[in-house]
């Protein structure tokens, strides 16, 4: 039998386009490789995450056979997806991009299981970042505290436990964002109670740990049990509770145990104060002691934390911006001397290769402002400055293909360079991927990814985003309803100046 990174080999071109290009890490189960798209020269890169199912001599296939017992573990894997995507959009948790299931077979040609491949966003594990780069700053600790915590109201909010919050499973984007990921545990429940065994044990809580002894039901405060050891692992020089730099693995495990009979335990080492008293609170041994809602945590974390320690919210609202048509200016002659040379200067940059002097040369031609309007010379520059990786330029030529700018109209090309734009975390580029996977243009139509990438430039701002994402939160387009979230973005739409969101919100459409 291949092992897995040859069989993610025969598997290719997975999704049609994309190619194992390394191994990236791997967990108890799973292993997880970058995977290569490539275009006309244009390289991207997203993750796949692989879980191998293999049901040699299982129980379940001597009583029912190969065939019903692979059926029935699909349907049981297939839990982390169906997590992933009731998640959809919503802040600072890994989604799932795509997924599949292929057959493994023996030597002989017999199927024997199957690999569960979910393409993700290329993400850097935490514990790789401290690996290469050492204990987070008292800044990281506190944004990862405030977007690990906002990541846990989403899954609350739909009555959804993590049951394995830990450092191996939050990763950093390169915004520089902290995201919660690996959903194979979690769990929703028409109550809010769970009462099964789940988690990694030095990371939860003492009554999910007892729970086969007790029989008694845990609450979602056992996630922000998990979430407070995880935080004060990074606060203690990444230590657990009751550990220092002499312990043996031996005594790392006795220390565990101890812990979660009741042993109470200092602080952690660093940190301010009243971040370490926050975290102390999300350990406390029983479960009514702790916060008792992510809410209740975050307006905690809120009066904590140095305002500049945490400096991204879930949706970042931003002035609006007015524009106002100038005063008629007459320039003199020097003046008039200064702009040709300056409109000079900008073409030889451009011509020698500066994109972003080719980007602003198409501006130029597209508005008909200090050029001839001219949309095949706009088209252009933005190609040369698009292929030489210009982020601005490379969502300005999608325009010009969505609208037959310069160009015919080619829906796929247009969505093509919106990728490109997107994936380097241009907020105009996310926002018109969005807008072709809500309409169906140059990709099939995918509700669930158009709300992402609406939530992404949200997230950066963008008023007409948080507008369209708060559409898809009102009507559960791509994501579970949730008209109170939905009135928060309109919200923060009409204050980034947004006229339909205004509108929204007065009643009037």
């Amino acid at each position: 039998m291949l092992d897995i990174g040859e069989r993610l080999s025969s598997y290719e071109p997975l999704w049609e386009t994309w190619h194992k290009d390394r191994y990236i890490d791997s967990g108890s189960f799973a292993k997880v490789y970058a995977l290569r798209e490539e275009f006309y020269g244009d390289v991207r890169y997203t993750a796949v995450k692989i879980v191998p199912i293999i049901l040699t001599d299982s129980p379940t296939v001597q009583k029912y056979g190969y065939e019903r017992a692979i059926e029935e573990r699909k349907r049981q894997v297939a839990q982390e997806i169906k997590n992933m995507h009731r998640l959809g959009g919503k802040p600072y948790l890994v989604h799932c991009l795509n997924h599949a299931f292929k057959d493994v077979t023996d030597d002989s040609g017999n199927i024997i299981g199957f690999d569960l491949l979910i393409q993700m966003e290329l993400l850097t594990p935490l514990t790789k970042y401290i690996k290469e780069n050492g204990c987070l700053s008292d800044n990281d600790i506190g944004r990862l505290a405030v977007q690990i915590a906002t990541a846990l109201k989403s899954m609350h909010g739909i009555n959804m436990l993590h049951r394995d919050i830990k450092v191996q499973n939050i990763y950093i984007n390169d915004a520089g964002d902290f995201l919660l990921g690996d959903f194979g545990v979690s769990k929703q429940m028409p109550s809010d109670s769970f009462h099964s065994l789940a988690g990694t044990e030095p990371f939860i809580a003492p009554e999910v740990w007892k729970v086969r002894q007790t029989k008694k039901n845990y609450q979602k405060t056992a996630d922000i049990y998990s979430y407070g050891i995880t935080l004060y692992y990074l606060m203690n020089g990444n230590m657990l509770p009751l550990v220092d730099e002499g312990s043996t693995q031996n005594d790392i495990e006795d220390a565990v145990i101890e812990r979660l009979d009741g042993k109470a335990f200092p602080m952690p080492r660093y940190g301010s104060e009243k971040l370490k008293l926050v975290v102390m609170k999300c350990c406390e041994y029983l479960p009514e002691d702790r916060y008792q809602s992510i809410d209740e945590l975050l307006a905690a974390l809120e009066k904590a934390l140095d305002p500049n320690s945490s400096q991204r919210t879930p949706i970042q609202q931003r002035s609006p911006e007015h524009e106002t048509a100038p005063d008629i200016v007459r320039h003199d002659a020097e003046t008039v001397k200064n702009i040709r040379s300056a409109d000079e200067d900008l073409q030889l940059r451009a011509e020698g290769g500066d994109s972003d002097a080719q980007n602003e040369l198409g501006d130029m031609y597209f508005f008909g402002k200090g050029r001839s309007k001219s949309d095949g010379m706009a088209f252009y520059w933005y190609e040369k400055a698009a292929l030489a990786g210009n982020v601005t330029a490379q969502n300005n030529l999608g325009v010009c293909y969505a609208y037959g700018r310069g160009a015919p109209k080619d829906a796929s090309k247009a969505f093509y360079w919106y990728s490109q734009a997107a994936q380097q975390g241009n907020a105009n580029g996310q926002f018109n991927l969005a807008l072709c996977y809500e309409a169906g243009k140059g990709t099939p139509k995918d509700l669930r990814m158009a709300a992402y990438y609406y939530s992404l430039a949200a997230q950066q701002g963008s008023a007409k985003a948080q507008y369209y994402l708060g559409l898809c939160y009102e009507l559960g387009k791509g994501v579970e309803a949730d008209p109170e979230y939905a009135k928060q973005l309109y919200v923060l739409a009409a204050n980034g100046g947004n006229k339909r969101a205004r509108q929204k919100l007065d009643g009037q459409i």
